[in-house]
């Protein structure tokens, strides 16, 4: 019974941590053809758990991102995986080369996954406007 039982927690514990990214990349589109692109950007999601070079992929056009459950964290949904992924950002944080704090990553990750625009009404910016 003891066995079983710390099978199970150490289940829960490799699952949980199943659920946190250590790597995230947006590749670009797989091909360029006569200056245009063509096919999708990608997303390549590395957990904790994932050895060597496996990884999750999927379009970026069928995963979602979200905030997370505080305001260090980040939610990442893809197709195909149960539940949804947890990035943990901290005081320095690595995005697109550069060492960010917490608050700019944030803002720099939203803008390279939904593109300016768009970024700006996911994280609230766009709200009333005041009419003349």
């Amino acid at each position: 019974m003891q066995l079983s039982f710390g099978a199970f927690i150490a289940g829960v514990l490799i699952g949980t941590r199943g659920r946190q990214i250590r790597r995230l990349y947006l590749l670009p589109p797989t091909a360029v053809v006569n200056g245009s692109q063509a096919g999708t950007r990608q997303v390549v999601v590395q957990a904790l758990t994932n050895i060597r070079n496996r990884a999750y992929v999927a379009p970026l056009e069928e995963c979602n991102m979200r905030w997370g459950q505080d305001a260090s964290k980040l939610s990442v949904e893809m197709p195909g995986v149960r539940g949804p992924f947890s990035i943990s950002l901290g005081a320095k944080n690595t995005v697109d080369g550069e060492e960010l704090p917490m608050g700019p990553a944030k803002e720099e990750i939203f803008k390279l996954w939904y593109g300016e625009a768009l970024a700006r009404k996911v994280r609230g910016e766009e709200g009333w406007k005041q009419l003349p």
